[in-house]
């Protein structure tokens, strides 16, 4: 609980650079002549098993300029992407703030055991 308490300032710190980063790109892509490239939507499956990762996840995707969650469901996001990009570089980078953010809020499980577990109940 101490460790994931103590990861909170680094977590916030690297998402408000990761905004500060898009917002950046946007300015950028906005006052550029020219077209920036069609704007995408990603289907990301998610590592995290509980409501609020889901959440907190959506919230952080949707808080960086550029990106909006448009759906949620039961084992995946859909984000709406404005600037485009590389599908994968996309869902690398959904991965890593997911990842980011598992390690504040998820218990001593991993997000694979908990989702292993959870559908072993199911049965």
């Amino acid at each position: 609980m101490i460790g994931r308490i103590a990861r909170v300032p680094a977590v916030s710190l690297w998402l408000l650079l990761q905004i500060l980063k898009s917002t950046r790109d946007v300015a950028r892509a906005s006052l550029t002549p020219g077209r920036v490239g069609p704007p995408v939507i990603v289907r990301y499956p998610l590592m995290g098993t509980t409501d609020l990762q889901a959440t907190m996840l959506s919230w952080a995707i949707t808080v960086t300029p550029s990106t909006l969650v448009i759906g949620i469901g039961d084992r995946e996001i859909y984000v709406h992407c404005v600037l485009g990009g590389d599908h994968d570089e996309l869902i690398a980078g959904f991965k890593d703030m997911e990842r980011r953010l598992l390690s504040v809020l998820s218990s001593k499980d991993s997000p694979e055991r908990s989702r292993s577990r959870e559908e072993g109940s199911e049965q």
